[in-house]
């Protein structure tokens, strides 16, 4: 965690797939709450972070992107 006088943020596992660490970042100021997070399995803590959040920007790829990507 990170906290000054403007922001605090949080980091939070976004358990995802098979990768071994998966973050997800909730910024909180005095007037909004932002939370962001990649692609995420549905028990991931996106869902308790986004709670009473502002903005949620979550990137997500589906398996056809997937598909269109060298193994390089």
């Amino acid at each position: 965690m990170y906290k000054d006088e403007n922001v605090t943020v949080k980091a939070f596992n976004a358990h995802y797939g098979q990768l071994a660490q998966s973050f997800g970042y909730r910024f909180e100021t005095p007037d909004r709450t932002i939370v962001i997070s990649g692609d995420a399995t549905p028990k991931s803590e996106v869902l308790e972070n986004c709670h009473n959040c502002d903005v949620l920007i979550h990137e997500v790829y589906t398996q056809a992107s997937f598909d269109k990507i060298s193994p390089e």
